[in-house]
């Protein structure tokens, strides 16, 4: 909030109240203009206030939240095109079949924008890192779908949920492992 809304903000909700004379039966309405300096020190006051205790909110908010790595950041927002659904994720026949499974299923539920292998993309269609989700697709409610597909004696794929939620906090990560 800068000094400009303060202003209006204050101006409205402070300014001299214009009152006409009463008729017989009027209600009267006491005339605040007496008080509008003392309004006025109370906003200049508390609009700091507000500003700075709402950027410490923030800082306090993003504390949890793991930190974008620098080539993420400066991506190019272009989403690239879409490659074929059929490229194999690993070396993994397991991984690789699961992967064409989850497709088929979740096409079924409805799920479209689909990449296999390729830049984090957000719901929004914008390119949002360089790391490659194994599966990244979006439901109908306009949520991104991310899936990590790895062998349980790998904790790569809790790293690979990191990033991904660092780049689409708004996204969902499924991390699935096989033997």
């Amino acid at each position: 909030m800068d000094v400009s809304v303060t202003m209006v903000i204050m101006l409205t909700l402070f300014s001299v109240n214009i009152v006409n004379t009463p008729g017989p039966g009027d209600i009267t309405v006491r005339d605040r203009s007496g008080d509008m300096l003392v309004d006025f020190y109370i906003c200049m006051i508390a609009a700091p206030a507000i500003v700075i205790g709402r950027h410490i909110l923030r800082k306090i908010v993003r504390i949890g939240r793991p930190a974008r790595l620098t080539q993420d950041i400066n991506v190019n927002p272009k989403s690239p095109k879409a490659k074929s659904l059929k490229r194999p994720i690993s070396n993994s026949p397991t991984q690789n079949a699961r992967l064409q499974d989850d497709i088929a299923r979740l096409k079924a539920q409805g799920y479209k924008n689909f990449r296999v292998d390729q830049h984090q993309i957000n719901a929004n269609n914008v390119r949002v890192g360089i790391n490659r989700p194994d599966l990244q697709c979006t439901s109908l409610s306009k949520k991104r779908l991310y899936v990590e597909y790895d062998r349980r004696i790998s904790a790569r794929g809790l790293m690979h949920k990191e990033r991904i939620l660092a780049n689409d906090p708004d996204g969902t990560v499924m991390l699935i492992t096989h033997l």
